[in-house]
């Protein structure tokens, strides 16, 4: 497949294993079945598994004029280029089907003859330019299949005509479209667009194609198409290199520099069309298209061998894919993010805020009287963490009791407010006069004062008297603290980020230190073994010979102490910085939980003002980031958990997963499949190290432990955010993170649990 360019429906293949027996089976109905709704790219899979099956494959029917053309002159005197063809196409001279889907072969720009690399090495017909040798599909000004470096000047347009025309009509009415890129379009019509291209690019008016899935069918084809890809041939080698490096900074860099590498007309393509993928990924939310879909989508399209390594690309698929991924996702393409606060609707005129201290219980707004406790969870579900209301206890009528229902970590937590000699509170000593009291008291002051796993204020009521202009006052409310927890977010990310490239900049200089370090013990052992030397030769040394042996004897001690010295300096400087880059790890370690606490409350602001039917494309626009489904979860390129082969045990029982946790460190967990074997499930060695085991939910909008937390992709995604952050939230029993990989390294203290 790679061979004759149908490497893309490769993984199609091998998914649906497709191997030489089943290979003959094949027929248009297997395919279509398969997926592959195209009748050209059907017909080409087929008519090339004949020919690799059966030698024989379908030829073109010629005439016997034909037949009998002279094909010795040769073929300098065509000015062929490489070309794909978009409909069923024969060879010219042995009249063979032109195998692929992308850069068959030849073709002449002057009189359209077609031919195969091999057909044209051995002769071809004459070049007759008044001859009628090619169809109507032949056009002499072609732009598909053509060089970048003949089709655009850098220094007046950032890309070729096709690229900008097809980026301007995307990005004017199609970046909210679900599925771009995505969702194929019909050939016909996409041949239809190509064709209008290649007569005049000046002239397309892309405005009279309403299927904004075709412009983006067109652009796909013609990056396809060109000779040399976006991503120049000459630099492949060096961009799969590129993926190997571990360090993630390096990585970026090195990238970067490959970038800058290419030649101005690639370079000024490829800015242009990653500055509109990022523009892509900002309205991920609506189009449902992520870096992680563009890359998978672009990988052959901006990156592929050398003809004569074509068979490269078998081994290095996912490669490519991981390329485009990081020049999508790590490189700065120079993108703003939209005005941040031009699309947030106006505050609505506040009302009078009522002081509640002065009104009574039954008064409050918060204050639900007897509701069920299924009524509570009702009227909190899907709201963001903070929100609260109260509602009579069932020791009401006998104690005069409460219940406070507070939402946290995306679950109600059922808070118990005693009443005892006219004084309110959680527990004794009870400090409050009234219930008002106690609330208007926690508004301010976070329940960690009760409860340390409570750190959270009473932030927003659920109010019993909401009107509709009170509901629209509270999205307000929700805007504001979704703004304000953003801002916080990002500059807690932006010193973390500072943090990491100094406490990275430090830890190489301490590694160099400490070779010169060890290079300086290497020397003075040489200098000890040869003043060892010295010494034996001093007791068999001719008389006449020992003043001169105890001058030198003399010189090695001075230098070794000079180097001693040396060493001394260096190693005081070295333990400096180990200690300034301990300080900076905990200064890391400490405002990770922070960041990511602020991120979950940014997400469920995000999901709750959704619920209210706010248009996620103006949420995304007042938010000074590009996506806001990034995640800052992946704080360290060099933790054990990347590795899913260390944690991930599909085919072990819940009795399997407490034998090989037992008697390891608290945090040490395993992803298997569930008992149903309708999932997965995470068994973790958690509270008093005993092994417990929670369900992992798998919805539409992801993996996660708990509603509306079922936002990540993968599994290895879910794993690398709970490594920061605690299953508490979820369930108190699950008191940790995922800390420790059960085949991953131990823990600087596993031997006290051994």
């Amino acid at each position: 497949m790679a061979a004759t360019n149908l490497y893309r429906y490769a993984d199609l293949f091998k998914t649906k294993k497709i191997d030489g027996n089943a290979l003959n089976n094949l027929d248009e109905t297997a395919l279509q079945k398969m997926g592959i709704g195209d009748e050209f790219h059907r017909n080409c899979l087929l008519i090339t598994r004949d020919e690799l099956a059966k030698g024989t494959s379908l030829k073109k029917q010629v005439t016997s004029h034909s037949a009998s053309v002279d094909v010795h002159h040769t073929a300098v005197e065509h000015t062929l280029r490489e070309h794909t063809f978009s409909t069923m196409e024969w060879c010219d001279k042995c009249h063979k089907f032109m195998f692929g889907l992308i850069r068959q072969g030849l073709q002449c720009s002057e009189c359209g003859l077609i031919c195969h690399r091999s057909c044209a090495m051995t002769g071809l017909p004459v070049c007759n330019i008044s001859s009628s040798i090619r169809s109507n599909s032949f056009c002499k000004r072609n732009v598909f299949s053509r060089d970048l470096s003949e089709q655009f000047d850098p220094a007046s347009d950032p890309a070729p005509l096709v690229v900008v025309k097809c980026v301007e009509a995307i990005e004017e009415r199609g970046l909210n479209s679900e599925g771009l890129y995505r969702t194929s379009s019909a050939t016909l019509t996409v041949n239809q667009v190509k064709k209008q291209f290649n007569k005049n690019p000046n002239t397309v008016d892309l405005d009279n194609v309403h299927d904004i899935h075709c412009i983006a069918g067109v652009l796909k084809r013609y990056l396809r198409e060109l000779p040399n890809p976006v991503i120049s041939h000459d630099l492949y080698s060096d961009f799969i290199e590129a993926n190997s490096i571990r360090n993630e900074m390096e990585k970026v860099e090195r990238l970067n520099d490959l970038v800058e590498s290419l030649t101005v007309a690639h370079r000024s393509t490829l800015r242009y069309l990653m500055k509109h993928f990022t523009r892509i990924c900002q309205h991920s939310l609506v189009n449902k298209v992520g870096p992680q879909k563009l890359a998978s989508v672009f990988c052959h399209i901006l990156l592929r061998p050398p003809r004569d390594c074509i068979l490269e690309v078998i081994n290095n698929s996912e490669i490519h894919r991981v390329i485009i991924l990081w020049l999508i996702e790590r490189i700065d393409w120079g993108v703003s993010s939209k005005d941040t606060m031009s699309n947030v609707p106006p505050p609505l005129p506040r009302q009078p805020i009522r002081k509640e201290a002065s009104i009574s219980m039954e008064d409050s707004d918060w204050y639900w009287g007897d509701i069920s406790r299924e009524d509570a969870n009702e009227k909190l579900k899907d709201m963001p963490d903070g929100t609260f209301l109260v509602r009579d206890a069932s020791t009401k009528a006998t104690h005069g009791d409460y219940t406070l229902t507070l939402r946290k970590g995306g679950s109600n937590k059922l808070i118990k407010i005693f009443h005892k000699n006219r004084m309110y509170g959680f527990s004794e000593p009870l400090k409050f006069h009234s219930v008002p009291d106690l609330i208007n008291h926690y508004r301010s002051h976070s329940l960690a004062q009760y409860n340390a796993n409570l750190d959270i204020k009473l932030v927003q009521s659920v109010s019993k008297y909401e009107s509709d202009h009170e509901a629209e006052t509270s999205i307000e409310l929700v805007i504001s603290r979704l703004l304000e927890k953003n801002l916080e977010y990002l500059a807690k990310t932006k010193q973390y980020d500072q943090w990491y490239d100094e406490y990275s900049k430090t830890q190489q200089e301490i590694q160099l230190k400490q070779q010169a370090s060890d290079a300086f013990n290497e020397t003075i052992k040489v200098f000890e073994e040869q003043m060892e030397l010295h010494l034996q030769n001093q007791k068999e040394a001719n008389p006449k010979d020992l003043p001169e042996l105890l001058r030198n004897y003399e010189l090695l001690q001075s230098r070794m102490s000079e180097i001693r010295e040396h060493q001394q300096a260096l190693n005081d400087e070295l333990q400096e910085q180990i200690n300034t880059n301990r300080g900076m790890d905990r200064n890391m370690n400490s405002i990770k939980p922070v960041i990511m606490e602020l991120k979950k409350i940014r997400d469920q602001c995000i999901m709750w003002l959704g619920m209210k039917g706010v248009k996620r494309e103006d949420i995304n626009s007042w938010l000074t980031m590009e996506n806001v489904e990034s995640s800052h979860n992946q704080l360290r390129s060099d933790l054990p958990h990347h590795d899913e082969t260390l944690w991930f045990v599909p085919n072990l029982t819940r009795a399997d997963a407490e034998n090989l946790l037992h008697g390891k460190a608290k945090g040490t967990f395993l992803i298997r499949q569930s008992s149903r074997q309708d999932g997965y499930a995470c068994s973790i060695v958690a509270k008093e190290r005993e092994t417990r085991h929670c369900k992992i939910i798998f919805t539409d909008t992801g993996y996660g432990f708990a509603e509306p937390y079922n936002l990540y992709k993968t599994l290895k995604e879910l794993v690398l955010a709970y490594q920061e952050s605690s299953l508490a939230q979820h369930n108190d029993e699950l008191d940790t993170t995922l800390a420790y990989p059960v085949y991953g390294p131990p823990p600087p203290d596993e031997n006290m649990y051994t």
